[in-house]
């Protein structure tokens, strides 16, 4: 009895402990779509004709407001700003969409204490002859290159979810015979958590996520892959670090995490980041079997990629900003290349602050803690349950080894 009660005590004191309470940080989010704007340009009435897609996502926090702009102008876009409660909006739309020149199209009332963004500027398709599945590789140097600010999109508010504060960017079909399409999810979340769906990506109060995925587009190789250049938009240039893990709970076999990081401003405690996996589904069930590796170039540095009509010119000094690039491949070797299943999917988290950092699960605690935690309370415990039974022994013992002085009795 006096055993169980430890360890049911041991066990009450761990949960307490492991499942600590802690503060809760949780935004408020909204969504609007082409705030005001009351020009054609906006209206994409139908499939054959493109529509200037800029959604608004307001995340309100105790201390500032994170605003993330999600666009298709220029490519598919996320533009963060973190201002005060009562900065607005503002977007001249007759420049950004009909002008020649957009600068200063996109403002804030007042000017945001951190911002950033990051762009996805072209879809590669190369022939991997050595099937390496990197484009970086030299042997890889056959390409052809369509810059995403070239497509069309469809309408992005009729897949906009509210509750969710989500919607989906789809391509205009580029080639019809393939029905082919090209399609970014993304997500602003307002707590901290992880996704649902593999990679199972952490993400926090200050998180977009960003789904990229390409469908039935055509082979023009015979050993075609497809890779994607992406473009992080900084006051200071931005760094590709590695973070190694022993654990592969969330996503397995995968003991890795790229984090592509902007330091803070000037004006700025924090930082920003994109945050991904180094792996891409080939299925959009994303299951185990599905998963195939993605692989990193070096960091480039451009003083000028941004096209003419984009949402980042439109905001951003660009002689101001720093911009670095990375080309992200997808397939892994002896995979059948692109056309095996012709769909590929990437996940990247954009975010505001240090990017998360993968640890073990409380579960994962829990069961190591209990496995080597409950043995050592068994022997404390029982070490201590037979010392004090071998002292009531000893001392039972010693109070009966002589008999009992009685005083003698007078005889009368």
């Amino acid at each position: 009895m006096f055993l169980s009660r430890c360890l049911f005590s041991f066990a009450g004191v761990f949960l307490v402990f492991a499942f600590g309470i802690s503060e809760i940080k949780c935004r408020k989010l909204s969504i609007t779509y082409n705030e005001d704007c009351d020009i054609l340009e906006c209206e994409g009435k139908n499939e054959s004709s493109n529509t200037f897609n800029l959604a608004h996502v307001v995340a309100v926090g105790d201390n500032d407001t994170v605003h993330y702009l999600w666009s298709s102008v220029g490519g598919p876009t996320i533009l963060l700003a973190v201002t005060d409660h009562k900065s607005q909006l503002m977007v001249n739309w007759t420049k950004l969409l009909v002008e020649e020149d957009v600068s200063k199209s996109i403002q804030f009332t007042s000017v945001p204490t951190y911002s950033m963004a990051m762009l996805v500027t072209k879809l590669i398709e190369f022939n991997d002859t050595k099937d390496t599945a990197d484009v970086s590789n030299p042997n890889s140097n056959v390409t052809m290159i369509t810059p995403l600010d070239s497509i069309n999109w469809l309408n992005f508010n009729d897949t906009i979810d509210s509750k969710t504060c989500s919607g989906t960017f789809q391509s205009i079909r580029k080639y019809k015979k393939t029905n082919s399409t090209l399609s970014v999810k993304v997500r602003a979340y307002n707590e901290t958590g992880r996704a649902t769906a593999l990679p199972h990506m952490q993400y926090t109060e200050n998180t977009t996520q960003f789904d990229f995925s390409i469908k039935n587009f055509p082979s023009h190789f015979l050993n075609s892959r497809y890779a994607v250049e992406v473009l992080m938009v900084s006051d200071k240039a931005a760094e590709l670090h590695v973070k190694k893990s022993i654990d592969d709970e969330y996503t397995p076999a995968i003991f890795s995490i790229m984090n592509f990081v902007a330091p803070a401003s000037s004006e700025s405690l924090l930082g920003s980041y994109s945050q991904w996996k180094p792996v891409v589904y080939s299925d959009p069930k994303h299951s185990l079997s599905d998963a195939l590796q993605c692989h990193e170039s070096n960091v480039i540095q451009y003083s000028d990629k941004i096209p003419n009509r984009s949402i980042i010119r439109a905001f951003f000094n660009i002689s101001h900003v720093k911009l670095s690039a990375v080309n992200i491949s997808f397939g892994t070797t002896k995979d059948k290349f692109y056309k095996n299943t012709n769909y590929t999917s990437w996940s990247v988290n954009i975010g505001y602050g240090e990017p998360p950092v993968e640890s073990l699960s409380q579960l994962v605690i829990i069961v190591i803690s209990a496995g080597l935690g409950i043995p050592v309370v068994i022997c404390i415990v029982g070490g201590m349950f037979t010392c004090i039974r071998k002292w009531k022994i000893s001392k039972a013992m010693n109070s009966s080894r002589y008999p009992a002085i009685t005083t003698p009795t007078s005889v009368n």
